[in-house]
């Protein structure tokens, strides 16, 4: 496995998954659900607002045992996943309930979306050693990958038993596809992905139950009971 994709496992150990949708369609508005899961296998891509919301649970660092949901706030900014630079949105945790929204991300703040699979150090679940024959369609199409930052959080995700999703914004229709690889600890997948002008969800999915473990990448859907996860820094000083 690829150095970040097993940096993002060693997170994942802590805090499982990552970001729920529900209710919406090729275009227009992506709106996330509630706590009671949502469902169906629709595709979600091309959207041109997304909308995040939901109860947040919190846990101290390090302390596996116990969530609790949280009643706070938490100011939220949208940034780009490793790479942190500011890419627009707004919103914010108000009470325990996260909402935030966010358009077309900030255009100067865009990467090739080359970045995504090859450069080492911010390399994602597209690492290439992970994978062969990885092939982009247009290697001009300019990307970004949201990552919801709360203030305080060490992360925050939303997703359940290693099956997280990621929401990756393109400005042009493109396609990716890839052909996996086996090895004594693990077994990749091929994918394809069929990427549309606007906001997509990109599923990323580790089965545990089976030796090698297996990865699989697909285009996204909702996640069934599925939680925003807000693992708390130790060094917060702010309030609930």
């Amino acid at each position: 496995m690829g150095m970040q994709t097993k940096r993002l496992f060693g997170i994942l150990a802590v805090v499982v998954g990552m970001v729920f949708w529900a209710g919406c369609s090729d275009s227009g508005n992506g709106n996330s659900g509630n706590d009671n899961g949502g469902g169906g296998d629709g595709v979600f891509s091309g959207i041109q607002t997304l909308n995040l919301s939901g109860q947040v649970w919190i846990r101290e660092f390090m302390d596996n045992s116990v969530w609790t949901e949280f009643a706070g706030n938490r100011a939220v900014n949208g940034v780009c996943l490793y790479y942190f630079d500011d890419i627009g949105g707004s919103g914010a945790i108000e009470n325990g309930q996260l909402n935030f929204s966010i358009g077309t991300p900030n255009i100067s703040r865009l990467r090739n979306i080359l970045d995504f699979f090859y450069e080492e150090d911010h390399g994602f679940i597209f690492f290439e050693s992970d994978y062969e024959n990885i092939v982009v369609s247009n290697q001009e199409t300019r990307a970004a990958m949201l990552y919801p930052d709360a203030e305080g959080a060490m992360e925050f995700f939303r997703g359940i038993d290693f099956h997280f999703e990621l929401y990756m914004f393109v400005d042009r229709n493109v396609s990716i596809t890839a052909t996996g690889k086996t090895t004594s600890s693990e077994i990749t997948k091929d994918f394809t992905l069929n990427l549309k002008n606007g906001w997509n969800i990109i599923n990323f999915k580790q089965d545990r139950s089976t030796t090698p473990r297996t990865i699989t990448v697909s285009m996204g859907y909702a996640i069934n009971n599925a939680r925003w996860e807000l693992l708390q820094s130790s060094s917060w000083q702010g309030g609930e």
